[in-house]
């Protein structure tokens, strides 16, 4: 990715946005009725994090995929664009892909306490979880005054 950014004739200097998304096969067959059924997935690869890039320069976007197998971790895009550093954030949180040398890898939308991932195709859609209490000051980098 840093190529991308640096290499002269490239320069995607601009990341407009890094999402996944879940390729894993879904727990269901889907008909297509009568023609078979659909088995759409990405083998050992479940998750894809998109990287969506930017060249003011030279006018252009490019889109770039990513395969990572469960718990294996993707290079942090931080180090070359400092907005990375929530977007992967937020992949860790609904998805639980890990990001190698992120500064900061924490969930960022859900409770610190909250188990699971909830844009997998495999997490329990009527799920609920109770938390009692609040968190602690202290888990968002804040003291009590």
């Amino acid at each position: 990715l840093a190529a991308l950014r640096t290499e002269e004739g490239l320069e995607y200097n601009f990341l407009a946005d890094l999402t996944a998304y879940d390729d894993n096969p879904p727990v269901a067959d889907i008909p297509d009725y009568g023609l078979g059924v659909i088995k759409p997935g990405g083998g050992d690869h479940r998750f894809v994090v998109v990287y969506q890039l930017l060249s003011f320069q030279n006018k252009d976007r490019i889109r770039v995929k990513v395969r990572a197998k469960e718990g294996e971790a993707v290079p942090s895009a931080t180090p070359v664009w400092k907005a990375a550093n929530w977007l992967e954030r937020e992949v860790f949180d609904m998805y639980g892909v890990p990001f190698e040398n992120h500064p900061n890898l924490r969930r960022i939308m859900l409770d610190e306490r909250w188990i699971g991932h909830p844009q997998r195709k495999d997490y329990p859609i009527k799920r609920y979880q109770r938390f009692q209490g609040s968190l602690p000051l202290e888990s968002f980098g804040l003291e009590d005054k």
